[in-house]
């Protein structure tokens, strides 16, 4: 019966069991309180790196973009460089191409001209050589129809007593005794003339032997 408690001894238990559970529960709503307090900083936290996470990836967004545009307008910028480069280039190459054919043409406009010119030269330079020639021609000619002149004067004194001779040696001489063709060179035509006077001078003014000589009449 000593191991019995009184009254007093299990109100002062009762009122250490209660004081013990109203500490657990104290503690445990400091716990509670701490640990939302600990999970709202951590989730305050959370949030401060996913806005700083997000604008960090916004920036980054907004570097790379600038980073290709400014890329794209080097590149553009090279391009358009280049294009003028060859568009100049090739302006250059083509002025280079048309001085050298109008320095060509000129070249040759130059010497088609000395050509004409010395054609022309060569041409007059033939022409008073023809002229000459002619000229020439006509006084060789001329001399040997007075030449034809004198020996059918000559004749007609040499044959006066004989006047069928006369006649034939006036129609040879009227008539032509020398014939060519229309397009003889002038020097083969007075060189036939000059043969002929010579023939004509030769033998047909000057009887042979046994034939009769001409008779002159008296006073």
């Amino acid at each position: 019966m000593s191991e019995l408690l009184t009254t007093g001894q299990t109100l002062s238990i009762v009122h250490s069991l209660r004081q013990t559970l109203r500490e657990a529960a104290r503690q445990e709503s400091a716990l509670r309180a701490e640990h939302d307090k600990e999970l709202k900083e951590i989730r305050r936290r959370h949030g401060l790196l996913k806005e700083r996470f997000r604008r960090q990836e916004a920036e980054a967004k907004q570097q790379a973009l600038a980073d290709f545009e400014s890329k794209e307008a080097r590149i553009r910028a090279l391009n358009l460089s280049r294009k003028l480069g060859i568009q100049q280039a090739a302006e250059r190459a083509l002025a280079t191409i048309r001085q050298s054919a109008e320095q060509l043409r000129s070249q040759q406009k130059y010497e088609n001209q000395k050509i004409l010119l010395h054609a022309s030269r060569e041409h007059d330079a033939a022409l008073q050589s023809a002229k000459r020639a002619q000229q020439g021609f006509q006084r060789n000619l001329q001399e040997e129809a007075e030449r034809f002149q004198r020996l059918a004067d000559h004749s007609r004194g040499l044959f006066r007593g004989y006047a069928s001779w006369v006649g034939l040696l006036c129609r040879q001489i009227g008539n032509g005794a020398v014939f060519l063709p229309e397009d003889s060179d002038e020097r083969v035509v007075l060189r036939s003339f000059q043969e002929t006077a010579g023939d004509w001078d030769t033998s047909a003014l000057r009887p042979s032997s046994g034939e009769p000589r001409s008779r002159e009449k008296g006073p």
